[in-house]
């Protein structure tokens, strides 16, 4: 049977989401717990939003076909020391609506004032076509998606921006991102590349300051089982080089336990409440 599984995981510790090779990897980590438990996925375990190296997520999605439900608490004792937080668990396939991503921008590294990235985030809602800011794939992807929302808010050390869309192409935020802080594009929207079909020359950000904050579903879904915030030993996420982009973070997962909580089987959720 299919079961997915609601996750979250400080990017640090892994190369991205995607199984690879002799490095560690977010999928690979949760097959090897699921081998520690006894329970070998009988196909590829997928993922729904890819991560790339160093990007975090307080939801994220993992799919996986195996025999039997696995109790959530068993999970987490084995996948919290590894940097992985198993939130909930779900079996009726989901239709994504939207992704909601957030960047952490320290101050003292960039001159961009709020102004500008508030104007550059609006113009970014009036796009469609955003090949000039997606990494080149081996096989042609979609780069045709719509902006909801966007959002920028000044903290004591930095600026956090967040932008929720239908979807996103590869490195798509951090480019993005890139764009809005890069001198050379300084009152340059980003409108004036709409038509460009080849990225942009740009200095992508690190992904170490990017986390998947949520996923909304077009179709609310319903838990089978739900984590308690007394079922994951939080330490085992806080290993983040900068205090205030771990605050946000640990904040953020907090919080997606509380909602998740207040969910009963039986009762759905959208993925935002």
């Amino acid at each position: 049977m299919k079961v997915y599984y609601v996750i979250a995981y400080n990017g640090l510790l892994f190369h991205g989401s995607q199984w690879q090779p002799n490095v560690p990897t977010v999928t690979g980590t949760f097959v090897e717990i699921l081998q520690a438990m006894k329970t070998d996925p009988t196909r590829k375990v997928r993922i729904t939003s890819r991560t790339d190296l160093y990007v975090s997520a307080v939801m994220n999605i993992l799919r996986v076909n195996q025999s039997k439900f696995l109790n959530l608490r068993g999970l987490n004792k084995l996948a919290n020391p590894k940097g992985i937080a198993v939130l909930g668990m779900f079996t009726e396939e989901p239709r994504i609506k939207t992704k909601r991503y957030a960047y952490y921008l320290q101050k003292s590294k960039i001159n961009a004032s709020w102004e500008e990235i508030a104007w550059k985030l609006n113009e970014f809602k009036r796009m469609t076509e955003f090949a000039a800011f997606i990494k080149p794939d081996k096989i042609p992807r979609n780069t045709m998606f719509e902006v909801h929302e966007t959002m920028v808010k000044e903290t004591n050390l930095g600026y956090l921006v967040e932008i929720e869309a239908t979807g996103f192409g590869w490195q798509q935020v951090r480019r993005m991102i890139g764009f809005i802080i890069d001198p050379k594009y300084k009152g340059v929207s980003p409108l004036k590349f709409q038509e460009r079909k080849v990225p942009l020359h740009l200095n992508v950000p690190t992904g170490k300051h990017l986390l998947l904050k949520s996923i909304e579903f077009k179709v609310p879904i319903v838990f089978e089982q739900v984590a308690r915030k007394k079922d994951i030993e939080l330490e085992g996420l806080y290993r983040y080089h900068d205090i205030e982009f771990q605050r946000f973070f640990i904040n953020e997962l907090v919080q997606k336990i509380h909602v998740m909580n207040k969910i009963i089987k039986g009762k759905t959720s959208n993925g935002n409440e």
